[in-house]
This record gives structure tokens, sequence and C-alpha cells, in this order.
């Protein structure tokens, strides 16, 4: 059935494959979307949105990187951090709770077999991100669950800036099944790591450096249809969390380093459809954990994505 859809929807693309030079973009995380698990912790949620507009052949980044093509997306984040909920009495034996908000601006360069994209994100973690405030609303007004009185005690307010620099490109590939990699960087005062993965997909797609898959799929030559399932595997080397550790310039984290896991187990389930101008992605999360004490995490973020002229 699965293949029966994919040409289907290759077969009515064909007349309709065109290109786009903006897209917009929506997207929501929460550990309450894992249907089969009972959890409330950690990376409790996430919102992003953004705009990605495709820059013109003769800008700065494409002469010096000599790229094919590229397109800068700015978008806003909310992200929350809280300890495990059924362990509320070991508050900071189990994870500080942290909301950190910010804007994100990269630029995102096509090469012939590979992409990069950099850029940076700059915000604030603490009180004044009311990423505990949305939290509290969201289960008053939807969920019905409990509002969280720990968000008094969260990290407080501190300047937040990250470089990213991360990479894309396709290893392998026969017919409806690829391989790619993918290394995700970031230094800052919020994280710094470095993240190398494999992914996996069967389906249809566009390479992986040109997809909806890494956010890329604006450089494609056209809106072409893509339906698949993937899977990813990360090894996440992690030099610094400031939303489990605390202001970096203060040095008072709440762990010990020898409390902390500074490698970092990280895989990932995807199912996206892509057809015409619009894009829905559904992806799986999960974490072997942050910290000793620490349990696994998982989490699912569903995004969806509309081109346009």
């Amino acid at each position: 059935m699965f293949f029966v859809l994919i040409f289907l929807l290759n077969c009515c693309a064909i007349a309709q494959s065109r290109t786009y030079s903006k897209e917009v973009t929506f997207g929501t995380s929460n550990d309450f979307f894992v249907w089969f698990s009972n959890t409330d912790r950690f990376y409790t949620y996430g919102i992003h949105t953004d705009f990605r507009f495709i820059n013109g052949p003769q800008n700065v980044v494409s002469r010096i990187l000599k790229s094919r093509a590229s397109f800068t997306k700015i978008g806003l984040n909310v992200q929350a951090y809280t300890p495990d909920h059924h362990q509320t009495e070991a508050m900071y034996q189990n994870r500080p709770y942290a909301g950190w908000s910010y804007l994100e601006i990269t630029v995102n360069s096509l090469f012939k077999q590979s992409s990069l994209a950099m850029g940076f994100d700059i915000g604030i973690l603490g009180p004044h991100s009311f990423a505990g405030d949305i939290q509290n609303w969201f289960h008053r007004e939807f969920t019905g669950d409990p509002e969280l009185t720990g968000w008094e005690n969260q990290l407080g307010d501190f300047f937040g800036i990250n470089l990213k620099i991360d990479y894309f490109k396709p290893i392998w590939r026969v017919k409806w099944l690829d391989a790619s990699l993918e290394l995700r960087n970031s230094i800052g005062t919020i994280f710094m790591f470095s993240e190398p993965g494999l992914t996996f997909r069967l389906g249809k797609f566009n390479p992986s450096h040109r997809s909806s898959d890494t956010g890329n799929r604006l450089l494609s030559q056209n809106s072409d249809t893509e339906l698949f399932l993937g899977l990813g595997d990360f090894t996440k080397l992690s030099g610094y969390n400031a939303t489990l550790q605390g202001n970096i310039f203060k040095g008072d984290s709440l762990f010990r380093q020898d409390e902390i896991n500074n490698l970092i187990l990280n895989a990932r389930a995807t199912m996206i459809l892509a057809f015409h101008s619009f894009t829905m992605a559904v992806r799986y999360h999960w974490s072997d954990g942050e910290f000793n004490n620490g349990d696994e995490h998982q989490y699912m973020t569903i995004s969806t994505a509309y081109q346009f002229d």
C-alpha cells in the first residue's frame, strides 16, 4: 500500500512540479504526543516557526562558498525543559526547570552533492523566555493537567547565543532506499556539542541535501513529491548544556562534571509527505539520557510547511 501511494503521488505530481522561492513552516514538539508513554519531563515541549526565502545568485554567501544556490531562514523558537514530574521531591537531582526562547538566522547553501547550513541563535534563557507560562496555559486550557508550580524555581535569566554549522551529504542510494551523513554542531553560551549521525530512508525522496528531511526542500529544482519513512542514529558529544547545567559564566552548575553524560545516544524515526507546495512531517525522537541518574527520554515533533512564490 505504501508503494502504491508513492506511485499515485508521483503520477499526479508530474504536471504540477514547479519551483517556489519562499516557504513558511510551523511545528511543535511534545512528549505528550507519544501515546504509548506517560511522561512529562526533560525536553517537555517546543514550538517553532520560520520563514525561508531563496537568495539571489550573486549574494555574498554564494560567492564566498561557490555554492549552487542558497536560502535564508529566519525563525522563532521556544523550548521548555522540566524535571520528571513523578519525582518532584528530587527536582534538582533529575533536572532543573529551564526555558529557552530565541531568534534563529541561518543560511543554507547547496553544493553538487552536499549542503551546508551556517547561522546563529540569539535569545534568553530564564523566566523571560515565558516557556513556563506557555506550558501552564496549555495544561490549563487543553490537557487538563495541573499547573506546574516548579517554574518558580527555574534557572534565572541570562543572554544566550549559539553559532551553528550543519552538514548533510548523501552517501549511498539504490532506487527506493538510501543512506546519508548528517553532522550538526553548535558552540555558544547555551549549547556546545557535535552530533554526527547516519540516516536511512525508504520510499520516494530527493537526495538528502535538498530534501524535506533536512529542511532543504526549497533548494530542490522543483517541488518534487516525497513520501518516505526514515530512521536515524546519532552520537552526540556534548560539551555544555546550559538548560541542564545553568549559566556557563557563573560556574555554579547544579551537577558535578562526573554526573553529566557527555556522550549521548539519540535515535529518530521519521514519516514525511511532501506534495506540490505542502510538506507534513512526523518525527519520533529517543535519547538515552543527559545525566547519570536520568532516564531515557522520548518525544514527537509534528510540523508542516507551505511553499509559495
